[in-house]
């Protein structure tokens, strides 16, 4: 194949894998791309942030998981957020409780799985305040309201920024340690540890690591906090020893984080 004409099949190919992720625009009004798996709680919950200005139309959909979809939407003078709608079932109870008890920022009335959502949304608002506030890179957060929650939506006109998973980094040593060093960032100044730090929750945004799904992010003084920030790390390495980085043993990481500054 004549060098030029490889280029331009390279470049096709290219442009194929954006137009895949690029989020078309469905031209709906309002709620329509909002899927009728949402009870009708969450329907007048959206539509209540609608008439208070900070939604404006659903574009189209980002992702889906068990636990919640997130949506492409734009909002006040045509700016681009995110919508993350959770889920609210009674299997999610029993995975989220272990990262709710003990934090003292929470205190469940009930333990129903309507009131465990609502509460895990807010969680993960508050813990994408103290991250950002830290300078680490996450999506900023805008507006919780019971199981849904506005962010900045994180990606360039209408494409979302893919996950580390899906798309590795030509720099991985370099993003490698910007890792490191939004870890040891959440666990110094946040007080604070992601606790599903994954290739998975890791998107790659202008060339630098953003991190998403902190929900399950717990203070310091959680019982468990340490085996959590030992976990990411070790799942951070094993990552980045699959593309070939040398990097300190995940217990040499551990053992610098957390000595005091």
């Amino acid at each position: 194949m004549p060098e030029r004409v490889a280029h331009d099949e390279v470049d096709r190919l290219e442009k194929d894998k954006i137009d895949k992720r690029r989020i078309k625009d469905k031209d709906s009004d309002d709620l329509k791309v909002v899927e009728s798996v949402f009870d009708k709680a969450t329907v007048l919950t959206l539509d209540k942030l609608i008439r208070k200005g900070v939604l404006k139309r659903f574009v189209g959909i980002v992702s889906t998981g068990k636990e919640a979809n997130v949506y492409y939407v734009k909002g006040p003078e045509d700016s681009d957020l995110a919508v993350k709608i959770f889920r609210t079932h009674s299997e999610f109870r029993k995975y989220a409780m272990p990262y709710i008890v003990g934090d003292h920022r929470f205190k469940l009335k009930r333990k129903d799985a309507r009131s465990i959502t609502f509460v895990w949304t807010l969680k993960e608002f508050k813990n994408l305040k103290l991250a950002e506030s830290c300078g680490v890179r996450v999506p900023s957060p805008i507006e919780v309201r019971n199981n849904v929650l506005v962010m900045e939506f994180i990606g360039i006109d209408g494409i979302p920024a893919p996950r580390m998973k899906d798309i590795p980094p030509e720099n991985p040593e370099e993003i490698f340690y910007l890792i490191l060093e939004d870890i040891s960032r959440l666990y110094h100044k946040a007080k604070l540890v992601h606790a599903d730090l994954s290739e998975y929750n890791i998107l790659m945004h202008q060339n630098e690591p953003v991190l998403i799904d902190i929900s399950q992010g717990v203070l310091l003084h959680h019982p468990h906090a340490k085996d959590f920030l030992y976990r990411d790390i070790n799942t951070i390495v094993t990552f980045f020893n699959k593309l070939d980085v040398s990097t300190p043993l995940p217990k040499e990481i551990f053992d610098e984080i957390i000595k005091e500054k």
